[in-house]
């Protein structure tokens, strides 16, 4: 049984409804697609929750464009609808993609109904109330990119024996795996451990991470569904419950419908020398609903070639995308083609003299691979 005194909400960012996906090529519309599908998943996944939520909490993004196309509004609209319509409280924060600060952002048009849009310059309360006992404030702002956050004030609740949420799209310097813009706000430890806040809902970096500051947990949810090779493995949605008794407990959900993956095979180290091995470890890690990016590095075996081994295995992924690191000097069988009385022994013979004085040469070693390939085809 549940306390009278916990607050129960949910924690979801970055969706970026409306994505482009160029690189999954004619799979691209589909996995646009998928993002809808996740935020209806994500939206039934609350209303089903065994304790209900009371308080919902989107960081940012939720569109790839301040102007999103009409069909993806009307759908992220109706969703975020379901939730207000079901009695939780939701507040949604424009973020950096989808910024509230265009004068034609979707943001400025027609918005859900009864759903708290944030529109506060400076970081400061934008809403205040009591549930279950507890008198709760929310903390927020928008992200304006005329207007770069220097710092942040001291915040301090009103009542000290109040629950207090904070919610940010920004980037956290600890936990940074990508470059920083000048423009964005920008928090560290220090920022936060004075904005005396229970829980800081995080959206803008697209992995989950999590962390603790005094008594402030601070968290990211990560993309719901990958949009990068950089966003791997399962994606999540933060439920959490706060008591002043307990303090903050997160649990994080999977969500997601497609796995992103990265496979980094290494054709040296593994002595994989044939295509049907190659084959068999790339198609270990396959699946139906995985968009996946093959790495091969190390020296490429005789025989080898790029385009027949992506189409043999192409129906074993959602999207299969093979990038070729592999390198071609001191192989046995190019000494063996090199004396060969041939245009392809004099061509191979010439490049491998040049690899001989300049092994690092990436124009000779790029020309010899696709050269090798078009003899293989003739």
């Amino acid at each position: 049984m549940i306390n009278c005194s916990t607050i129960n909400f949910v924690h979801f960012s970055d969706i970026h409804l409306g994505s482009s996906f160029r690189f999954l090529n004619e799979k691209a519309e589909q996995h646009r697609g998928d993002l809808r599908r996740v935020l209806t998943n994500i939206v039934d996944m609350i209303l089903n929750n065994a304790s209900a939520v009371q308080i919902a909490f989107l960081t940012g993004d939720l569109f790839d464009k301040h102007n999103p196309e009409l069909g993806d509004r009307a759908h992220a609209f109706s969703e975020i609808e379901r939730l207000a319509e079901s009695g939780i409280r939701v507040y949604v924060l424009p973020g950096t993609h989808d910024s509230i600060s265009y004068p034609s952002s979707v943001w400025n048009l027609n918005c859900p109904k009864d759903v708290h849009i944030i529109r506060r310059s400076d970081f400061g309360i934008v809403d205040k109330f009591e549930m279950k006992g507890n008198h709760v404030e929310v903390f927020s702002m928008v992200w304006n990119p005329l207007c770069p956050v220097i710092d942040f004030p001291d915040i301090k609740r009103s009542n000290e024996k109040g629950i207090s949420f904070g919610m940010l799209h920004a980037s956290w310097i600890p936990g940074a795996k990508w470059d920083v813009k000048p423009r964005e706000i920008v928090l560290n430890p220090d920022k936060v451990d004075k904005f005396d806040l229970d829980y800081l809902a995080l959206g803008h970096f697209h992995n989950f991470s999590q962390y603790k500051i005094g008594k402030t947990v601070v968290a990211y949810p990560g993309t719901p569904e990958g949009l990068k090779f950089d966003e791997t493995g399962d994606r999540y949605v933060i439920f959490g419950q706060v008591s002043l008794e307990k303090g903050v407990v997160l649990e994080k959900r999977p969500v997601n419908i497609r796995e992103m993956r990265k496979i980094d095979i290494d054709l040296s180290k593994t002595g994989i020398d044939s295509h049907e091995e190659l084959e068999n470890r790339i198609r270990r890690q396959s699946g139906k609903d995985v968009i996946a990016k093959v790495i091969i590095k190390g020296r490429s075996f005789e025989g080898y070639n790029q385009e027949i081994l992506k189409e043999s295995l192409k129906n074993n992924f959602f999207f299969l995308e093979i990038e070729d690191r592999s390198t071609v000097e001191n192989g046995e069988w190019l000494g063996v083609i090199a004396k060969e009385n041939t245009v392809r022994g004099l061509f191979v013979n010439k490049l491998l003299n040049i690899l001989e004085s300049d092994p690092d040469n990436e124009i000779a070693q790029e020309a010899l691979k696709i050269g090798m390939d078009l003899f293989q085809k003739t």
